[in-house]
């Protein structure tokens, strides 16, 4: 065998797919990240004026009614606030992120301190909450800093808020 050349002939395919459940698992998660993505860009957006209004007219017209569809139910994040118009008198009900706290309940404010609902509660003083599939009355409702919000906060809903970079109610 000594000075003989060795030659290993392969045929020419195509490379091993991975198995479809592979396949499955990649494609989620690049979903995952590229909706982590959009969604912390979207949320850091917020801090600029046009973009926050035109987001938040965007949502009061197609994602509120969306989300009524489930908000306030016992096992959905979102809940509803039923307040009272400033101007009108009317009732309304706007889906919200109420996290339940040692003194009532704090919430987000992902689009500042301009939305309408935010506006009708501090003049009006007083909501109702449904979350979790409980109905709770609020009053005397006050602005707070991200900061300040943080420690009435359980731990997981702190980096949540914190990625949305909003204020709290």
């Amino acid at each position: 065998m000594e000075g003989r050349l060795s030659i290993v002939v392969v045929k020419e395919g195509r490379a091993a797919r991975p198995s479809p459940l592979i396949r499955l698992i990649l494609r989620l998660v690049l979903l995952a990240s590229l909706l982590l993505g959009l969604a912390l860009a979207f949320f850091r957006l917020q801090g600029i004026k046009p973009v926050t209004d035109k987001t938040r007219a965007l949502n009061k017209r197609f994602g509120n009614p969306a989300m009524m569809r489930l908000a306030g139910r016992r096992y959905f994040f979102a809940g509803v606030i039923r307040h009272t118009g400033r101007r009108s008198g009317r009732e309304y009900a706007t889906p919200i992120w109420a996290v339940p706290s040692a003194d009532g309940f704090v919430v987000s404010l992902p689009f500042g301190e301009g939305a309408d609902w935010l506006k009708n509660l501090l003049a009006a003083g007083r909501a109702t909450i449904e979350t979790r599939g409980e109905t709770r009355e609020v009053s005397e409702p006050v602005v707070v800093d991200r900061k300040d919000a943080r420690p009435l906060l359980p731990r997981r809903a702190r980096l949540l808020f914190g990625l949305a970079g909003s204020s709290a109610t």
